[in-house]
């Protein structure tokens, strides 16, 4: 039988009709792994950022003992490496503030550090590199800012060669410029304007196809800002632009997120998310980059947002913590990880905001695409990692069922199934993998699903042995041992 004709019979097998067919699912998510399940050791998460070109996703976090770690995880949750650098909690404490990386996947890490205690305590602001190849500290990189008080970084991009850090030094707004290369800061300026003095700092970043850097601050008194570097010039071109009025005041939090935003017909926006004036809630602005001078409003959030994220599909991610309990959230002490549909016109006929997930505490998010699936990732103390990935052409299965998407998959290049299972009252225990004909051939791990829904990676391999070519039966079992659901496979391994 040649090649094409065995492919023929085995799609066949595949295509003949099943029972109990749904609709397709409108878009929705459901986790995938966790820290669990991919036993990573990655807890304390402070910043995410996403390769897409890699397909690799740069985690910062605080390790045992308040020391600095990053790792790089694949899209799939294996840990590619993870490097620690010991602290001392209350004496030489780290905190990762933000993680970016260049065109070669190195990493960048940026945040504070803190030294000494009672009065002779200080904040130092630090930025660190680590190679793409194995995460080592590159030997002849590293940046340390010294001042009287209140040093930190909060925000890192890498445009280029170049990268812009972010913070406050002596409490005051403080950016700087690095290189790719080496770690001496070709400028750096702190501005104390007629709005910015003490207690002021750069809070977030973003940098354009142009180089010109964008940025919100907290300045005196608590007001929110904008402002604009403009591209290919020094210190002295930093160009200040204030929409000042009342309604602007942060309230005194010193959280507010920036983000580029391109829905694919108005050009570049600047999203950002800064705290209303009670600082019981958030407002999510949208700013054009030409006249950062008019603010437009896209909604507010009746909470804290600790970061956000234009995912693949155009829509806004945010994670945020409401201030009072919600039907999601029992407490006001856990998080919300929110889809916002309508960031350039609201849309009557759905709902804008949609919920995602609860967590008890989220600190970052991240977006791409996996297996050509859009993924969220989220990061945070006890949540360590999570990944959701999105249904969207998968038939959505009724209670206590399953379906697969792609179901048929290639070994040899690497493909991958997506199993959701919906589940009942109690978890799924198993599931078992059986050839057409009936015969056991193994089971598919299935730790990160529990009472609620979920989704199951399968690579055609069995504790690590790769299934040979042919249509085969996956089968969901309840834990009490109750058999479920089964749904086709056809599995290649050949080229």
């Amino acid at each position: 039988m040649t090649r094409y004709l065995k492919m023929f019979v085995l799609l066949a097998g595949l295509l003949l009709p099943v029972s109990g067919r749904a609709a397709i699912a409108s878009e929705t998510f459901y986790k995938v792994w966790d820290s669990s399940d991919r036993q990573l050791p990655i807890y304390g998460v402070t910043a995410l950022a996403w390769d897409e070109t890699g397909k690799y996703l740069y985690a910062a976090y605080q390790s045992s003992g308040c020391g600095l770690g990053v790792a790089k995880v694949s899209g799939t949750g294996s840990l590619i490496w993870r490097r620690e650098e010991t602290g001392g909690c209350g004496t030489g404490s780290w905190q990762a503030k933000d993680v970016a990386f260049d065109a070669d996947g190195n990493v960048y890490v940026t945040g504070m550090k803190t030294t000494g205690t009672g009065n002779g305590a200080a904040e130092e602001l630090f930025v660190r590199k680590f190679l793409a190849s194995d995460g080592s500290q590159d030997p002849n990189w590293s940046h340390m800012e010294y001042g009287y008080s209140s040093n930190r970084g909060n925000a890192i991009a890498v445009h280029g060669t170049d990268i812009y850090v972010g913070g406050a030094k002596d409490g005051k707004f403080f950016i700087f410029r690095l290189s790719v290369s080496d770690s001496v800061a070709h400028w750096a300026t702190t501005y104390s304007g007629s709005y910015l003095g003490s207690d002021s700092q750069l809070l977030d970043l973003a940098v354009d196809d142009s180089g010109t850097v964008y940025m919100v601050n907290r300045s005196i008194g608590g007001y929110w800002q904008f402002s604009k570097l403009h591209v290919n010039q020094d210190n002295s071109w930093w160009k200040y632009i204030s929409p000042n009025n009342s309604s602007n005041t942060m309230g005194g939090t010193e959280k507010a997120k920036l983000i580029k935003y391109d829905d694919g017909s108005h050009g570049m926006l600047l999203i950002a998310a800064v705290s209303s004036g009670s600082a019981i809630g958030t407002d999510i602005i949208k700013v054009n980059p030409t006249d950062l001078n008019f603010p437009l409003k896209v909604t507010t959030v009746d909470g804290q947002v600790a970061d956000m994220v234009a995912d693949p599909s155009g829509n806004l991610v945010y994670a945020w913590q409401p201030t009072q309990a919600t039907s999601l959230t029992s407490t006001t002490t856990g998080y919300r990880i929110t889809r916002y549909l309508c960031v350039t016109n609201s849309n009557a006929a759905r709902p804008c905001g949609v919920d995602l997930l609860e967590a008890a505490d989220v600190s970052a998010v991240a977006a791409g695409t996996v297996e050509g699936v859009n993924y969220i990732f989220v990061g945070g103390s006890g949540t360590g990692l999570q990944a959701l990935a999105q249904t969207a052409g998968i038939n959505s299965p009724a209670v206590g069922s399953i379906q697969i998407r792609k179901n048929v998959i290639n070994i040899k290049n690497g493909d991958k199934a997506l199993i959701l299972l919906r589940a009942t009252g109690s978890s799924f225990s198993t599931l078992k993998v059986f050839t057409i004909s009936g015969a056991y051939v193994g089971e598919i791990p299935a730790s990160n699903v529990d009472s609620r829904d979920g989704l199951v990676e399968f690579d055609g391999k069995i504790d690590g042995k790769a299934l040979t070519t042919g249509v085969y039966w996956i089968t969901a079992y309840a834990a009490s041992g109750e058999f479920k659901d089964r749904k086709r496979i056809m599995v290649l391994n050949e080229k």
